[in-house]
């Protein structure tokens, strides 16, 4: 299968290595490596017992030194920016990215812009929108998920964000249904999901996770069901989601076999994946991402999330910017 990207503002691998002045430059493997874990480091999410340290710095190291010696720029892979939340009660400001995204957007560019300086063939952050994997069981339509990944990557292209790189599903299937056509592709239309999760405690605590964010996002649709009801159709739906996330994972893994493989979900940082914090976290073991909640600057510029429904307005005033609202800001 043959994998590609729209790419922003970002050299391709094979612009990269042709340059024979710069091809020729000679690397210090162990000064990018030290670089990569610098800027990597700060970004992980880590709950007790992470295991960065003793296993996952290891799996980077290898990684950072196959991209070297092959002379290919240090991808990191993000499957992420879906689209928001559609419970704007509890949750979101809209349907657009906002200062959440923003900072993001940001973090990942910067952890790039801190190794590009000591490799000669640079850094890039691709983000692989995962939001057609499950809009439909969110109830997202395609021209709202739509305009989240436009407005996304225009906020990108007009902050210079120039080591960030976008990639979708539909760039790899011919169908209208891409879901079931990667389902097959892959085999996971046949996995057995009670099994599945009764023997990995990591894929369970996903679909538990699963499970909370869709009883909340789903709140305002499913508004008249009882809390049972709501129970099972959360669980099934988490389900699906699981098995669609499995085979777009693979896909991932076959676009990007050479890439860090970064994470919005909670991991040990063992790896392969590595759990990241794109905003400023939440109490919880569960990563905040800005598709989940709101921002608030206080008078000092230091940023905090919340959650919508939690937000202080006798506190903070809300903020627009680009004609939708942005952040709420403490008073004066």
């Amino acid at each position: 299968m043959v994998c590609h990207m729209d790419r922003m503002a970002v050299a391709s691998d094979a612009s990269v290595a042709t340059e024979p002045t710069r091809k020729t430059l000679p690397v210090d493997k162990d000064k990018v490596l030290a670089a990569v874990l610098a800027a990597l480091t700060p970004l992980l999410h880590q709950l007790p017992g992470d295991r960065f340290e003793t296993v996952g710095r290891f799996r980077v190291e290898d990684i950072v030194a196959d991209a070297v010696t092959h002379q290919r720029p240090i991808t990191f892979v993000i499957p992420a920016f879906p689209f928001k939340s559609p419970n704007v009660r509890e949750k979101t400001l809209g349907v657009l990215p906002d200062r959440g995204e923003a900072l993001a957007l940001a973090r990942l560019d910067a952890l790039c812009a801190a190794i590009a300086p000591l490799y000669v063939h640079g850094a890039r952050a691709v983000i692989f929108s995962d939001g057609r994997i499950f809009n439909d069981i969110i109830g997202v339509s395609l021209d709202v998920m739509d305009a989240y990944a436009t407005a996304l990557e225009d906020l990108a292209r007009e902050k210079g964000l120039v080591h960030l790189a976008f990639d979708r599903l539909e760039a790899y299937t011919t169908s209208k249904d891409p879901n079931t056509e990667l389902l097959a592709r892959y085999g996971c239309d046949q996995l057995d999901m009670a099994t599945l999760l009764k023997d990995d405690s990591e894929l369970l605590a996903t679909y538990r996770s699963f499970r909370r964010f869709l009883a909340k996002d789903m709140a305002l649709a499913w508004a008249s069901l009882s809390k049972s009801a709501v129970d099972k159709a959360a669980g099934v739906a988490a389900k699906c989601m699981i098995q669609r996330n499995m085979a777009f994972s693979a896909l991932v893994d076959d676009c990007y076999p050479h890439a860090i493989r970064l994470s919005i979900h909670a991991y040990d940082n063992a790896g392969p994946k590595f759990s990241v914090a794109l905003i400023p976290q939440l109490e919880g073991a569960i990563p905040t991402t800005p598709w989940h909640c709101v921002m608030c600057q206080d008078r000092d510029g230091s940023l905090r999330s919340r959650k919508h429904q939690d937000v202080d307005t006798n506190r903070y005033t809300l903020e627009t910017k680009y004609g939708r609202p942005w952040q709420y800001v403490e008073k004066a």
